[in-house]
């Protein structure tokens, strides 16, 4: 193997003449760079012809436009490699100077704080304190996704199919649920734990915008409900609200990247506490969200595209959901949670999951079961413990790259890493 690399390495030194490893491996994230931005640009201009989005994620493209990279890279590797070893065989007498030793040291604690604080930040819930499960289900906004009359035989037609009445019975089970249709007031708020608005057709007022934020902020807890597109103004008249608290509801309509319904599955480490306990989830067309990178992601959709809702269509559903040149791809955020004050906010992007018609089906109890008893609790001071570790991040992040560059100019840091690598 050294033989091979020794003369590999000499092979290539008339392309990378360079004297340190370190050098060498700094072209690496240049040269792909410079390729992927390369590729990009070929891709829109073969799109630019044929008028087909999933051109980026099919797979022939996707492999015919990386297979030139790893010829590209070769040259650098072989090099790398030799100095590697001629650095661990010829020049180890840099690694027991003293500050050659509290720099690797410096390098390893920082790596390890790293990591840890990614994780508490990723992974980290506040597991509050539990409240008392009452419910207030806003029925004086909503003229969609009904609570209130019976789901029975006597009646039926699209109010019956798009109906809550079902999931509220359900809910009854496990919390006190009351449906109201009065103006919201602070008085009002101040005698439930979670209030629960869904599809609002009508606007809320200042007042009311005001009054909900003060009963977050004072320990209250507000899950909201939106829908693709603008339908019926959901989305418009949901925003002032979300935007109160850092999120908004996109004017959009969500699809997997066929077209079809999408599903979800939690992933399997570190999930949501609003997931846990979620089996594979079918969504049936709604937006995306748009929120803070401080927010709990409770679910990141992944292989999605995205279109703009289409203002001259029914229910403004896009003319087109195939693959225009309007579609987003990749990760969106479904449904996210954040801490305000001592209580807290959920954002669900879809409404449909749980109509008659849909309550049922595993993994709809199942989330909503999940949200409501993250809602149904009141922040502790460990909701600190995020946005402590994305700062501790930040830091740990400065002080690898500080130490990373002072075992560069020691010449060690990959003498001391061939014996890791191995």
């Amino acid at each position: 193997m050294i033989g091979i690399s020794e003369y590999s390495g000499w092979r290539v030194h008339a392309v990378f003449p360079f004297r340190c490893p370190a050098k060498v491996l700094r072209h690496f994230p240049v040269v792909l760079f410079l390729y992927m931005v390369a590729r990009y640009v070929a891709m829109i201009l073969v799109f630019t012809e044929l008028q087909q989005a999933n051109l980026f994620w099919r797979l022939d493209a996707v492999t015919l436009t990386l297979m030139p990279l790893p010829f590209i890279l070769a040259p650098v590797f072989p090099k790398a490699f030799s100095l590697l070893l001629r650095t661990q065989l010829g020049e180890s007498k840099f690694v027991n100077r003293p500050h050659s030793r509290q720099a690797m040291s410096g390098f390893a604690i920082s790596m390890a704080v790293l990591i840890i604080s990614c994780v508490a930040f990723f992974g980290f819930a506040d597991p509050g304190h539990k409240k008392g499960g009452r419910i207030l289900i806003d029925e004086g906004h909503s003229d969609w996704e009904w609570t209130t009359q019976p789901f029975d035989t006597t009646w039926y037609g699209e109010r019956s199919t798009y109906n809550y009445y079902s999931m509220a019975q359900y809910l009854k089970y496990f919390y006190k649920v009351d449906q109201m249709s009065e103006e919201l007031s602070e008085k009002l708020l101040s005698h439930y734990d979670i209030l629960f608005i869904k599809t609002p057709t009508k606007p809320f007022t200042q007042t009311e915008t005001d009054a909900i934020k003060e009963y977050v902020g004072n320990g209250g807890s507000l899950l909201l409900i939106g829908d693709h597109t603008n339908v019926f103004g959901i989305t418009t008249n949901l925003n002032p609200i979300a935007e109160e608290f850092g999120m908004r509801f996109q004017y959009n309509a969500q699809y997997d990247l066929d077209g079809e319904l999408s599903d979800y599955q939690k992933p399997k480490i570190l999930p949501h506490p609003s997931v846990q306990w979620l089996p594979t989830f079918m969504f049936a067309t709604g937006c995306t969200l748009d929120a803070p990178l401080v927010v709990e992601n409770s679910i990141i959709g992944y292989g999605l595209k995205a279109i703009d809702a289409d203002y001259s269509q029914a229910n403004f559903f896009p003319r087109n959901a195939g693959n225009g040149e309007n579609a987003q791809f990749g990760l969106f955020v479904q449904a996210a949670g954040i801490p305000f004050g001592k209580g807290r906010v959920f954002l669900l992007s879809d409404s449909t999951p749980w109509s008659n018609f849909y309550m049922f089906i595993p993994g709809k109890p199942e989330l909503m079961l999940g949200i409501l008893d993250w809602l149904n609790r009141r922040n502790t001071f460990m909701v600190l413990i995020r946005p402590v570790s994305l700062v501790v991040a930040l830091l740990s992040f400065v002080a690898l790259v500080l130490f990373a560059l002072k075992i560069d100019r020691e010449k060690v840091l990959l003498s001391r890493s061939l014996w890791v690598s191995f």
